[in-house]
């Protein structure tokens, strides 16, 4: 499928999305796909035209000829080994009650963060280009997941629970809450990468 028909399609969706939960509206909703899908299509030729492509490129052809690294992917790979490593660290913790694994976790999750944008970093050996795509995705991810641990540690509040925790539900806890800070560091990471890659890019621009 063309290019810009996909980003027409994707512009649809967020305006959507943003009139739906943004605005809570029908009237909204119905309006915005209308706004949404126009004003993809535009981004979409003006990124075409950017790097001399047809209108018919597909997404393939545009990511080789616009340099889009499939860094996400990479960097979601040693995110996750990061957080599973930390997650096994902290699984002992159980055997000490849940309000100390608990916190260890919750804590343990910064430990994940920092890895993760560290191992990140020395992963790159290019400049990290994102498409609008693996924005949208992106910032998706940061919406979902991050609203799953504000919820978490700031509503449930599972170690001022009354009740015992099964020790089997400890874990999965454990091993779910680092999967989390795991999803979100390498989003994190990599929209970091990629910001730092165009300011050294504009900066070597200035320069010349």
């Amino acid at each position: 499928m063309p290019y810009a028909v996909l980003v027409s399609v994707l512009g649809a969706i967020v305006s959507a999305a943003i009139a739906l939960f943004g605005f809570r509206s029908w009237a909204a909703l119905t309006v915005a796909p209308i706004i949404g899908g126009p004003l993809g299509l535009l981004f979409a030729i003006f990124s075409l035209r950017r790097h001399d492509l047809p209108l018919r490129s597909t997404l393939e052809a545009y990511r080789s000829a616009a340099g889009v690294s499939e860094a996400l992917e990479r960097y979601l790979k040693s995110a996750l080994s990061v957080g599973l490593i930390v997650a096994c660290i902290e699984l002992p913790s159980i055997m000490l009650g849940q309000d100390t694994a608990l916190t260890i976790c919750v804590a343990g999750c910064t430990i994940v963060l920092g890895g993760t944008i560290y191992r990140s970093w020395r992963l790159t050996n290019s400049p990290v280009r994102l498409d609008v795509f693996q924005v949208a995705g992106g910032i998706g991810c940061l919406v979902i997941f991050g609203w799953m641990g504000y919820v978490f540690t700031t509503e449930i509040r599972p170690w001022t629970f009354d009740r015992t925790i099964p020790l089997i539900d400890l874990a999965k806890i454990i091993f779910v809450l680092n999967g989390v800070a795991a999803l979100l560091s390498a989003v994190l990471a990599c929209f970091a990468l990629a910001i730092a890659s165009s300011l050294s890019a504009a900066t070597d621009d200035l320069e010349r």
